[in-house]
């Protein structure tokens, strides 16, 4: 089965933007839990070496550690090592982290990427709102914050 409803115009090829879905996975194994939602992908994000992220967030003055307390506090309680049949399983999407990734897509293709790239994820969730897009913008940053940063990082 595929991540997306249709056949996406584009690839994530990205390896920060794959890591950050591995740990986002990773996240929701500990806690055993059986669906990938938008806070997990946060997660991932917030533990990515990503130098574009990095910068977005310390220019942004983003206190990473409060903010990935404050999305860890909305989450089921990690409950010990995933179960060893569950090692290797890939998880579902749930439709608001499906609709993230189709977002970040769509963000990469306007600012002329194959890809997204995990700043692009990050644009995707404060576009959805929801929990996690929510905490972004509540730790200081806005879709046209991100956006203007992006167009910096690309120019230099």
């Amino acid at each position: 089965m595929s991540l997306f409803r249709r056949k996406p115009e584009f690839q994530i090829t990205d390896r920060a933007v794959m890591k950050a879905a591995e740990i986002a996975r990773d996240a929701a194994l500990w806690r055993r839990v059986s669906v990938v939602d938008p806070r997990y992908l946060l997660l991932g994000l917030l533990a990515t070496e990503d130098p574009v992220v990095r910068e977005l967030f310390r220019r942004g003055e983003v206190d990473v550690p409060r903010l990935r307390a404050r999305v860890e506090a909305r989450l089921p309680a990690v409950v010990g090592p995933p179960d060893a049949r569950l090692a290797g399983r890939t998880l579902a999407y749930s439709g608001d982290s499906t609709r993230a990734w189709e977002l970040s897509g769509e963000e990469a293709l306007a600012a002329g990427e194959s890809g997204p790239r995990p700043v692009h994820l990050v644009i995707a969730l404060l576009r959805q709102g929801g929990e996690a897009g929510t905490l972004l913008a509540e730790a200081g940053l806005s879709v046209d914050g991100v956006r203007e940063h992006l167009r910096q990082a690309v120019t230099g």
